[in-house]
């Protein structure tokens, strides 16, 4: 009977003082944290991510799939992220990667327009639905929405694809850390 009430309860994973929920739901599903890592830039910590999908996988050709649901959760540790350093660091990386368009980046940069300054705390999400698309969340307020598939696995690649943002970013969201 007690393994029965422990397996009911939801254990949360903790990542520099971070922490995010093993399970959410999304559009009626339940996804399960596959991993979290720390993205770091010239030896500070600026912000931790975790990875949410229908399945745990150290696969990322796997996950970035379109036909699963998926959402990265971050959450800002650096004191101050200027809305000015997010869109250049992210269309950068999206720039850097032979894999993706200048057309995507582009989008990137337009999506993050509508962004204030971040601040420790603070919490971003790019949640994927098969159905419905991408949609940029920060505190919970929905802040962009894209349909295009390029521009889906663009955002997803930047964490998982051959030229993320971070090696070692990969490999926590990755849950091989």
């Amino acid at each position: 009977m007690l393994g029965i009430f422990l397996s009911s309860l939801s254990f949360a994973a903790t990542l520099a003082g971070v922490e995010m929920p093993n399970h959410i739901q999304s559009e009626n599903r339940e996804l399960h944290l596959n991993g979290m890592g720390l993205r770091e830039r010239l030896s500070f910590d600026i912000y931790v991510a975790g990875l949410y999908a229908p399945f745990k996988s150290s696969d990322p050709s796997r996950l970035l799939r379109h036909s699963i649901p998926k959402q990265i959760h971050c959450e800002i540790i650096f004191p101050k992220v200027p809305k000015s350093r997010m869109i250049s660091t992210m269309t950068d990386n999206l720039k850097n990667n032979p894999d993706v368009s200048p057309e995507v980046a582009q989008k990137m940069q337009s999506l993050l327009s509508s962004l204030d300054d971040l601040v420790k705390g603070d919490k971003m999400s790019f949640e994927y639905h098969p159905k419905t698309g991408l949609t940029l969340k920060i505190n919970g307020e929905i802040k962009g929405h894209d349909t295009d598939k390029d521009f889906i696995s663009g955002v997803f690649g930047m964490y998982l694809g051959d030229y993320p943002v971070s090696k070692n970013l990969k490999s926590g969201l990755l849950g091989e850390q």
